[in-house]
């Protein structure tokens, strides 16, 4: 917390495809990636720790999973704080000290250093929250749609949602002088054929229309960025680089992040 200048955010596509080693010396990058996630997620993680913990961050990447973003704000919706949150003491145990905003007592880092964890944590400790236990197979040549494209055409809201949770979250960046880049994952190419943008469906000319309204954003609000690195199923991501439908392995995520870290790279240059 007193290190990173670039936190990276959102669901398993980051966490799977995004290196923080990966990136230039001059970028400490930690890994935040986590499932299950929606924009609201992240967004109130955000908000209540990083914001107020990561003092020097300068960048924040947060995944734009526009084929899910059927998910609602608010109780019964999918979003950590509301769902979720009564089950996990620890998280009970930060809302009830305003989350250490004001700092945290001698001890609390060692006590859970050595806490109980995951018996994978090795697999996500090795590069800074990047989880690296991935096998690459492929993008498969029918990967599978989860729900209907078509459900977004009565609940535009939903994407409406999304979108303003994504602005609240660059408005609190802009208040900090912190940019943000709002990235698209590669999916299989395969979607192409169909009439699903991903995984989790979204009309193609749906998203065609969303992803252009996202790169607008910049114009209003000059410290986000649109990273598309989907380019509508017409990139150069091999099959070698998946892990299956919408998943980078190690060799997906070199070239994912790379790519992050020339467009960090060149706003490192206008300073």
């Amino acid at each position: 917390r007193d290190t990173a200048n670039v936190a990276i955010w959102g669901s398993s596509r980051p966490m799977f495809g995004v290196s923080p080693s990966g990136l230039d010396k001059r970028f400490f990058a930690v890994n935040f990636g986590q499932t299950p996630n929606s924009i609201y997620t992240s967004r109130d993680f955000l908000e209540r720790y990083i914001f107020n913990h990561m003092k020097k961050l300068k960048y924040l990447v947060v995944s734009l999973d526009i084929d899910f973003w059927h998910k609602i704000d608010g109780p019964d919706g999918d979003n950590f704080f509301y769902t979720d949150f009564d089950n996990y003491p620890g998280y009970v145990y930060d809302a009830n000290h305003d989350y250490w905003k004001d700092g945290y007592p001698e001890g609390l880092l060692e006590y859970t250093e050595n806490s109980v964890g995951s018996s994978d944590e090795s697999c996500y400790m090795k590069d800074r929250g990047r989880y690296t236990n991935t096998v690459c197979n492929s993008w498969r040549e029918e990967p599978e749609i989860e729900q209907d494209s078509t459900y977004y055409d009565e609940h535009m809201n939903l994407i409406e949602d999304s979108k303003s949770a994504l602005i609240s979250i660059v408005k609190e960046a802009a208040k900090r002088d912190i940019r943000v880049v709002g990235l698209i994952f590669p999916q299989s190419p395969a979607y192409a054929k169909t009439g699903a943008f991903g995984r989790y469906g979204l009309r193609r000319s749906t998203a065609k229309k969303l992803i252009d309204e996202l790169k607008a954003l910049n114009k209003k609000y000059p410290n986000f960025v649109l990273m598309d690195e989907n380019k509508m199923g017409k990139h150069d991501y091999s099959d070698m680089m998946a892990v299956d439908e919408d998943h980078l392995c190690a060799g997906g995520s070199v070239i994912l992040t790379s790519h992050l870290n020339d467009l960090l790279l060149s706003w490192e240059s206008q300073k």
